[in-house]
């Protein structure tokens, strides 16, 4: 009887985490234990699936269906499978969303991209081995450990094969001035985070197809103060404009990328590009980018939109500026991208999941809304739905087919900027 009610406990526990998965809440407190709770769930929900049928049998081996508790812990089983399965289903068809949001720019269709089995069900991050990476170079030249980056790049024996056996329809390589660059801003909420954690899917599928990545540290608050932050990752690329050509990249065809925090930060920097003010000892310095990829990013610090509750704002005052949104309106929306929109900015794809509980979808839609009412580049926008926060972390199929948007949004940028001066 007792491992009856242990299946029946088990079971609910399994079905309240697959519901939070699928339509978590999202206000108050609980938006981030049900982030915590349903990340893991909704971006692998085959091993989780797998895991409750193995736990079940092994349960029901030992005697938990000899009681009605575990003919019902049973019932309530098979309803997280169900869903389950409508979470797995959803992660294999989000490459349609992917598709019609890059058609929606003026993209040719190219249908469903090709992810080896593996790399998109085995949750595995290490270095592959045609792959490099230089670690810690000091990108500012005085010492300080947050002022750091990591490149990662083809090793010159698999780039060598790749360009043998290049075609028409691969992934974007090599141009004349070189390959082109990735630079990736770590998230973190602006108080934690580390290059070597995060858009590492990301990077090393890019550096197996010819690009060369850069991931770069940054100063954190509440030790830094706003626009501490900003800076050393204008900083990064200013480094990168001036030093990437010696690694094999080219530096006029950076897209920079991020998550979360990052993908503020990374949708800043496009959107700042020359500023004098946030490039203190660098003004000369040329910091356009070809294009900016933002994932599931804050854009509006003053929260005009009202996507956030009261708690963020405090949050930013206390953490981040070291002063109050009424009294310093000025910086917050210095540091806001949605307020940084103009006609001249680069082409932006920014990319989102509907079940984020940490940044509402209400954010990215309004920025978006603003950048294609402003620019005069394209702007392209993917909502995945029962996708969370950080989706991307984990090499699972959503995360493979939307690293695989990068490539065709360079090709599709140069492709613009051709024919733009044809």
């Amino acid at each position: 009887m007792t491992l009856s009610w242990v299946f029946l406990a088990l079971s609910l526990t399994w079905l309240a985490s697959t519901l939070n998965a699928l339509h978590p809440p999202k206000w108050g407190l609980a938006s981030i234990p049900s982030f915590f709770a349903g990340w893991v769930v909704s971006e692998l929900p085959g091993f989780n699936l797998l895991a409750q049928v193995v736990a079940t049998a092994l349960l029901a081996w030992g005697g938990a269906l000899h009681h009605w508790p575990g003919w019902l812990g049973l019932a309530f089983g098979v309803a997280s499978w169900v869903g389950l399965a409508v979470l797995e289903l959803s992660s294999v068809r989000s490459w349609r969303h992917i598709e019609d949001a890059l058609e929606s720019m003026g993209m040719p269709p190219a249908g469903k991209p090709s992810v080896p089995f593996l790399e998109a069900r085995i949750p595995v991050t290490a270095i592959p081995r045609s792959v490099e990476r230089v670690r810690n170079v000091d990108y500012w030249g005085d010492g300080i450990p947050p002022h750091r980056l990591d490149i990662y790049r083809p090793r010159p024996a698999s780039l060598a094969a790749s360009s043998a056996s290049s075609s028409p329809g691969t992934p974007a390589g090599s141009g004349p001035g070189g390959a082109p660059v990735l630079l990736y801003i770590h998230g973190g909420g602006w108080v934690i985070g580390d290059k070597r954690e995060q858009g590492r899917p990301m990077m090393h599928h890019l550096a197996r197809s010819g690009w060369v990545c850069v991931t770069a540290n940054y100063r954190l608050s509440p030790r830094a103060t706003w626009p501490d932050l900003g800076i050393d990752c204008k900083r990064a690329l200013s480094w990168v404009k001036e030093n990437i050509a010696s690694y094999g990249g080219d530096p006029s065809r950076i897209i920079v990328s991020g998550g979360s925090a990052g993908g503020h930060l990374a949708a800043w920097v496009a959107l700042t590009a020359g500023d004098p003010e946030f490039q203190p000892g660098f003004e000369a310095v040329d910091t356009t980018v070809a294009g900016c990829l933002p994932f599931y990013g804050v854009y509006d610090f003053t929260n005009d939109g009202g996507a956030f509750d009261r708690r963020f704002t405090a949050f930013l005052e206390r953490a981040v500026f070291k002063s109050k949104l009424a009294d310093n309106r000025a910086a917050f929306e210095g540091a806001s991208p949605y307020w940084r929109a103009h006609p001249g900015a680069p082409p932006f794809l920014a990319i989102a999941g509907r079940n984020d509980t940490l940044v509402p979808v209400a954010e990215p839609r309004r920025f978006v809304e603003k950048l294609r009412a402003t620019s005069t580049n394209p702007v392209g926008y993917v909502e995945l739905p029962f996708t969370q926060h950080a989706f991307e972390i984990f090499p699972t199929v959503r995360c493979s087919y939307a690293i695989r948007t990068v490539n065709r949004f360079l090709q599709f940028v140069e492709s613009s900027n051709v024919a733009a001066h044809d």
